[in-house]
């Protein structure tokens, strides 16, 4: 089963030019909970990796997970 990645989410927020501040705004959380979730201490509510995923352009059940053995 693939998991999420929180290193692929901050990697499209980054290519967006998205702050961190911003992302929060746009799926209701808050700025610490993405920081969590991209540092990867944190694994986000399956309806907020869809709300992610098209804040930043991704389809949830893909780019913003990580294959085996990757973070």
């Amino acid at each position: 089963m693939q998991r999420f990645s929180g290193t692929q989410l901050r990697t499209r927020r980054l290519a967006l030019g998205l702050r961190a501040e911003h992302l929060a705004v746009a799926v209701g959380r808050s700025v610490e909970s993405i920081r969590g979730y991209e540092a990867g201490r944190i694994d986000p509510p399956a309806a907020v990796v869809g709300r992610l995923a098209a804040a930043v352009g991704a389809h949830p059940g893909d780019a913003l997970r990580a294959g085996p053995g990757r973070p």
